[in-house]
């Protein structure tokens, strides 16, 4: 027996068959975690050199278009399994090699410069206490209550209670020199850098890599040669002197 079915015409039926398909091969995009394969003649096993948008350069294993935020190009260099782990353990931890991004981390440091921060006080609201339905003082968002009924059975009641706001003073500090209720107390802030090293770790499992952190240094060529990798989101740190009443009208 054949069965046949009529041809669907209708437009709007298309267009929604369309988006639909569309859809769905967003979404098996997005969860296999690829993006477009780029053309690459080379057979051996390579790396190609990737830039992310704040021009930081890394060798990333693979094709891919974009990878982990950064971006493909054509430049690449062969690699060794062993080079390949370690490329893996590099792009897992977001750590880029010193001497490859130089010219950028000098920049970073370049317009890293100290500078005063400004205590000043502001309000919240903070909560002072909870008024009950009955216009009681609760000091919880809900109360229960509990109570027999006339048959001995035990009957429990929730009772949501508003809160009654105050204002309650606060301080911080803030780059700010104009912000107002500054409280005649300032501090210095400095930058300190740091970097990380690759060692290898013996496991029941056999061999891992491992990252280990440096101490932190206002420059980081003076750290030791050992230490060729930063975080690119995080290799320096703040330093806050002790609040100083003096300096506040420091230039």
């Amino acid at each position: 027996m054949k069965i046949y079915m009529k041809k669907n015409t209708n437009k709007k039926y298309k267009l929604y068959k369309k988006v639909l398909i569309l859809s769905l091969v967003g979404i098996m995009q997005l969860n296999s975690g690829c993006s477009k394969k780029m053309d690459c003649d080379i057979k051996e096993d390579h790396a190609h050199l990737y830039e992310n948008e704040n021009h930081f350069y890394t060798y990333l294993n693979g094709e891919n278009a974009t990878r982990s935020g950064y971006k493909w190009t054509p430049n690449s260099i062969s690699i060794d399994e062993a080079t390949k782990k370690k490329l893996d353990f590099l792009e897992d931890n977001n750590l880029v090699p010193i001497a490859m991004n130089q010219r950028i981390i000098d920049s970073i440091v370049h317009d890293n410069t100290d500078f005063i921060e400004y205590e000043y006080v502001y309000e919240v609201d903070e909560i002072a206490y909870y008024l009950s339905p009955s216009g009681g003082i609760a000091y919880s968002s809900v109360s229960v209550k509990t109570s027999i009924d006339s048959s001995g059975r035990p009957l429990t009641e929730t009772v949501i209670n508003m809160p009654v706001y105050k204002k309650s003073p606060r301080k911080d500090f803030i780059k700010d020199e104009n912000i107002d209720g500054k409280t005649g107390v300032t501090r210095d802030v400095s930058y300190e850098y740091y970097a990380y090293k690759i060692e290898k770790k013996k496991t029941v499992f056999g061999e891992k890599f491992v990252k280990v952190k440096s101490d932190t240094t206002d420059q980081l060529n003076t750290l030791s040669k050992e230490y060729k990798y930063i975080d690119t989101d995080d290799f320096y740190k703040y330093v806050y002197s002790e609040p100083d009443l003096q300096k506040v009208y420091k230039k």
